[in-house]
C-alpha cells in the first residue's frame, strides 16, 4: 500500500500493509489480483505468505534480479545488473519513474535475446510449471 519494509512489520502491520493495498486494487479494477510481491524485500517470509493469505493471495512472488534501478545508477548500470544476473526462469525487479530504466530496457531485451531469453507475463512463467 505505501511501499514500506514489509518484512519489518509486525504481523498487524503487514496484514493491514497488504489488505489496504488489495482493497485499493479492488476498488480500481474490480479484482485484488493474482499474486502479491512484498516491497523492499526479494523473498517472502513466512509471516508475509500467512498475512497475504488472510488477505486474499495464494501466491506470494519473489524476484531473484536486483536492477538496483530506483538507485538511479544510470542506464549502463542497469544493463550490466539485469544481464550479468539473468537467467532461465528469472524474475527481475524494475520500477516505474525512473529514466534510467527506461532507457535500458531495449538493451536489456536485446541481450535476453541474444541469449535465447524472452520475457513473459507472470501468468506465462508460472503455468510452465
Amino acid at each position: 500500500m505505501h511501499h514500506l519494509g514489509i518484512t519489518t512489520m509486525d504481523a498487524s502491520g503487514a496484514y493491514a500493509e497488504i489488505a489496504g493495498c488489495a482493497q485499493r486494487l479492488h476498488a480500481l479494477t474490480g479484482s485484488i489480483g493474482g499474486w502479491f510481491r512484498p516491497s523492499q524485500t526479494r523473498y517472502s517470509t513466512p509471516l508475509i505468505e500467512r498475512e497475504a493469505r488472510k488477505a486474499g493471495y495464494q501466491t506470494c512472488v519473489s524476484y531473484d534480479v536486483d536492477s538496483l534501478d530506483y538507485t538511479d545508477p544510470g542506464p549502463d548500470a542497469i544493463i550490466s545488473t539485469v544481464l550479468g544476473s539473468a537467467r532461465p526462469g528469472s524474475i527481475v525487479s524494475m520500477h516505474l519513474g525512473h529514466s534510467g530504466t527506461v532507457t535500458a530496457l531495449p538493451a536489456i531485451l536485446r541481450g535476453l535475446a541474444s541469449r535465447g531469453l524472452r520475457p513473459v507475463t507472470l501468468t506465462d512463467l508460472l503455468s510452465r510449471g
